[in-house]
């Protein structure tokens, strides 16, 4: 069994139109999400050996954000710009070729990509992964490379919304 944490960035900033998409930063909102759901990760305890991070600063900036909290081993974290507006094909292949030894691995995105991946290895999650969400999925395959449809089974599903009071 192999798991598979996939998060989608917090709210990002668009106070500075002339800004390009990759270097745009999180809203305010996009910062207390992250904070929130950083709490939330941790309640879970799980263990990474590996995170995937795309390169633009949205993405860096939530998992630093969450590192605050979750005090991750920063060996583990790894900046893709390959992860920038990845499609589902693109983070699939990426995940085939991880090393099997890697049996927890998060990546930190974008949609459409992470949803479409989602909803790809979960036959039930029907769901637009919104800003700062968080679906866990263990996956029913012994190395990387079996991943395909519906390996995967729903752990968690965690947005910022679904702990506002």
């Amino acid at each position: 069994m192999k798991n598979l944490l996939l998060i989608r960035h917090a709210k990002s900033s668009w106070d500075e139109p002339g800004l390009e998409d990759r270097e745009r930063p999180l809203s305010d909102r996009g910062i207390k999400d992250v904070a929130q759901m950083a709490n939330v990760l941790k309640s879970y305890n799980i263990n990474f050996d590996k995170i995937l991070c795309s390169g633009a600063m949205r993405a860096r900036m939530t998992i630093e954000i969450m590192n605050e909290t979750l005090k991750l081993d920063p060996q583990k974290i790894e900046f893709m710009d390959e992860l920038y507006n990845a499609s589902r094909r693109d983070i699939l292949n990426l995940l085939k070729q991880l090393d099997d030894e890697l049996m927890t691995v998060a990546i930190v995105g974008h949609n459409p990509g992470l949803t479409d991946l989602a909803n790809f290895l979960l036959y039930d999650f029907e769901y637009e992964l919104p800003t700062c969400g968080m679906v866990f999925i263990e996956l029913d395959v012994n190395k990387w490379s079996e991943l395909k449809s519906g390996t995967g089974i729903l752990k968690f599903y965690e947005y910022p919304k679904k702990h506002k009071p």
